[in-house]
């Protein structure tokens, strides 16, 4: 793999969108060039879509404590950088990439963070399922560190997931599991992961 990685615009969003419906990968960090300041978030697929991670449940299944993965419709499978290959969308894995450039070191480095809500909603009678019930692991092709660390379970709110150091790409590839340690009401449950890579 090239050890180079870079671009785009200070601060940058984006989403992806959860989905309950009930019934050899690792992680890089790249050093780039020096260079007119540009931040660069990706998650997904370039593209305006949201991407979406679901689930459904079986039924002999349901609440049962067994952890199961969620299935993502992403086909990122290449950086966005040099085109080495870094995801498995076979195994559903979502790709993660956040870069800072700066020609000097007047900035400070950026945050990559997460904006996760409380809940899943959607369930019947007002049913919901705690957004602490969804993990991630994280890895990408090649290499067996977690650079976007691991999350046994998210956390509701703002959070900060790690810091993306002045001229570095950062990129891993997530993918998403249920605990399924309740039985909940029948419903199709959402809620939105939103990403943001801040300058602060």
């Amino acid at each position: 793999m090239s050890a180079a990685h870079a671009h785009r615009q200070l601060l940058t969003t984006a989403t992806l969108t959860l989905a309950l419906l009930p019934a050899a990968a690792s992680a890089w960090v790249l050093d780039i060039d020096s260079g007119p300041r540009r931040l660069f978030l990706q998650v997904g697929m370039d593209s305006a879509t949201v991407n979406t991670v679901s689930l459904t449940v079986p039924v002999n299944s349901v609440g049962n404590g067994t952890a199961l993965r969620l299935n993502s419709n992403s086909t990122q499978a290449s950086s966005p950088y040099d085109g080495y290959t870094v995801c498995q969308p076979s195994q559903h894995q979502v790709y993660v990439g956040a870069s800072w450039r700066t020609p000097n070191n007047n900035f400070d480095n950026a945050q990559l963070r997460l904006e996760a809500p409380a809940a899943l909603l959607g369930g019947l009678n007002g049913d919901t399922i705690p957004i602490g019930e969804l993990s991630w692991t994280s890895t990408a092709l090649g290499n067996s560190n977690a650079d976007i660390p691991n999350v046994a379970s998210i956390g509701a709110g703002l959070q900060t997931l790690r810091t993306v150091t002045r001229n570095t790409w950062v990129e891993n590839c997530l993918t998403f599991f249920y605990a399924n340690t309740a039985v909940r009401g029948a419903g199709t449950y959402t809620g939105t992961l939103r990403f943001s890579l801040v300058v602060p």
